[in-house]
């Protein structure tokens, strides 16, 4: 699978903390469109997913340097959802923080919630997945 070896070279080269399960996830529920809705900016998302190679798996991006208020206001989800043209009810969020869980939420966004095992770095937002069906 080339999600999987994606996900191999970001371990190697320390670019990705995988959370256990990850891959069973994804590989068995990967929906119409993926996006990344993250508390980082959008270039940063850029630039991550770009030297992690899987850059190419997400129809779209949403960073908080494109919204007012990032998490917990609901309006990163709102333009993510907007971005792949479906309505936030159709998504899902995969979310590891409780910020996120509740901007979700606000949006009307269904959530999952990935718990961290780690704390995570310091300066290190994390990225938030979501996922919507039926897209147009």
């Amino acid at each position: 699978m080339a999600l999987r070896a994606c996900i191999n070279a970001a371990r190697a080269h320390s670019l990705l903390p995988a959370k256990a399960g990850y891959l069973q996830v994804v590989g068995r529920a990967l929906p119409e469109s993926i996006m990344v809705a993250s508390s980082s900016r959008r270039d940063e998302i850029e630039h991550r997913l770009g030297r992690m190679e899987v850059l190419h798996h997400f129809q779209a991006l949403a960073g908080c340097n494109e919204v007012e208020r990032s998490k917990t206001d609901p309006a990163l989800y709102r333009l993510a959802a907007a971005r792949l043209e479906v309505e936030p009810a159709q998504c899902l969020a995969f979310e590891d923080s409780e910020n996120g869980a509740c901007a979700a939420q606000a949006a009307g966004v269904a959530v999952v919630v990935v718990p961290d095992l780690e704390h995570p770095a310091a300066g290190d937002s994390g990225a938030h997945a979501m996922a919507c069906s039926n897209r147009r």
